[in-house]
Order: structure tokens, then C-alpha cells, then sequence
């Protein structure tokens, strides 16, 4: 698994444990990305489900936070800020604070926010990003837990969930035979990705060698002449598709 990849099943794990630090700082040059993983962490905190927040739902245990039209998060936002977390929590244990583009604080913003996270309330959360920590204070920015997010996660991100999406699709394959001629030419359309859904079929169909003996014989039989010769890919899968069986 890849560090970034990581990171994301760390988060996830503090939470399922109970283990949360009470401040954090997800910091990268690339602001959507960090965004949406903030939004995606304080997500699964409140409902255990990893995908970016929406930001325009209304959500009582969460206040947002982000700069304005001028990129500035003054005083008064703060002030909204120890207003909310002094509130009891109404439905979960935190009183969770986003701040996107932290570094977007002004001076006295980050002064004033500094005292509520040196000592926060037993149910507050602060969750904050940021693209450039050197415009936050020093001693803000040592009470906060950082976590650095490299660019390259979108892309690794992305390779991650289109296998898992690959992975769904074998599900699917195997189900409902045959394939439609939709499904057949989304999996003969890369390369590689046709390659990776043979493996997995080829392994589904392992996991039950006897009562999928004709069905596998038949898959490694198309996967041979597809690599041997030059044969039409999608005509290949159409005839693995009508010929499995699985139960």
C-alpha cells in the first residue's frame, strides 16, 4: 500500500479506536486534494464515511470554516469558532472545527485560536489545512498534529479505486453471465485493465478449483490464444462470458 494510501487507513483507524489527537493539520501544494481529504476525515468521523463533505450540508456537530473573498480568516471567525465548541455536542462525542486555507488567519485570528486548541474542550475537534505553513505561527503550528500529503495521492488514489472498481466488475461478471456488451467493452478498452481483470477472475475462480474447473479451463484456454495470437479481444470475452458458470 502506498504511503499516501496509508495515511487514509491511519486516519480511519484513530477514529474506529477512539485515538484522536484533538488538533490536526493536513498541509500540501495541492489545496483540492488536501481539502477533500480534510473533508473526507471529518466525514468518517461523523458518520464513518470516507468521501469529501458537502460543505452546504447542515450539519450540527461541524462548523466550517474558510477564508473570504480577500483569502482572509479574521477574528470574528474565531469567535464563531469558541462559540460552537463551547456547545455541547448534539448527536456524536466531537464538536468538530474545519478550517480550509488556515494559513489564511490573520495574526489575531491565529493568536485567539491558538489559546482554544493549547486547551481545548474534552469534545473538540480542530481539523485544519493549509498549502504553506510558513505564514502560521510557531507555536500554533506545535500543537497541531501534522500530516503532509504529497500530490502524487490523487493519482495513487485514483489507481486504488479503479481497482477496486475492476475487482467490483469481476463480481459483477461472475453473477450475471453473460456480460453485457457494455460491461465487455469497458473491460477490452485499456490494456491494462483488462489484464488486471483477468487475474482477479482467474483467481475468483481458483478459490473453488472443482466446481469451476470448465469455467477456468475455458478462461485460460481465451487468455492464451488473446496473448498467442492476434484475436479480437472483445470477441474472446463475449465467448468466456457465455461459456462460465458460477454458482
Amino acid at each position: 500500500m502506498s504511503f499516501s494510501l496509508e495515511i487514509e487507513e491511519k486516519l480511519k483507524k484513530l477514529v474506529r479506536t477512539s485515538e484522536l489527537s484533538h488538533a490536526y493539520l493536513l498541509w500540501g501544494n495541492n489545496a483540492t486534494l488536501v481539502n477533500d481529504l480534510a473533508g473526507s476525515f471529518v466525514n468518517y468521523i461523523h458518520k464513518e464515511e470516507w468521501s469529501p463533505i458537502k460543505k452546504d450540508e447542515a450539519l450540527s456537530d461541524v462548523l466550517f470554516i474558510f477564508p473570504n473573498t480577500d483569502r482572509i480568516i479574521g477574528i470574528n471567525e474565531v469567535r464563531r469558532i469558541k462559540e460552537f465548541v463551547s456547545q455541547k455536542s448534539a448527536y456524536g462525542t466531537h464538536r468538530i472545527v474545519l478550517v480550509e486555507g488556515s494559513e489564511c488567519m490573520t495574526q489575531e485570528a491565529q493568536n485567539a485560536i491558538l489559546k482554544s486548541v493549547e486547551d481545548p474542550l474534552q469534545s473538540s475537534l480542530f481539523i485544519m489545512t493549509a498549502d504553506h505553513l510558513d505564514r502560521l505561527v510557531t507555536p500554533l503550528l506545535s500543537r497541531l498534529f501534522k500530516i503532509y500529503i504529497s500530490s502524487s495521492y490523487a493519482s495513487l488514489l485514483s489507481e486504488y479505486k479503479k481497482r477496486e472498481y475492476i475487482a467490483q466488475s469481476v463480481s459483477d461478471f461472475l453473477k450475471k453471465p453473460p456480460a453485457t456488451s457494455e460491461m465487455i467493452k469497458a473491460i477490452v478498452e485499456k490494456e491494462d485493465d483488462m489484464d488486471y481483470f483477468l487475474s482477479i477472475l482467474i483467481l475468483e475462480l481458483r478459490k473453488d478449483i472443482i466446481k469451476n474447473h470448465a469455467s477456468l479451463r475455458e478462461v485460460l484456454t481465451r487468455v492464451r490464444f488473446m496473448k498467442q495470437f492476434n484475436t479480437n479481444k472483445k470477441l474472446q470475452m463475449e465467448a468466456i462470458s457465455q461459456k462460465i458458470h458460477y454458482a
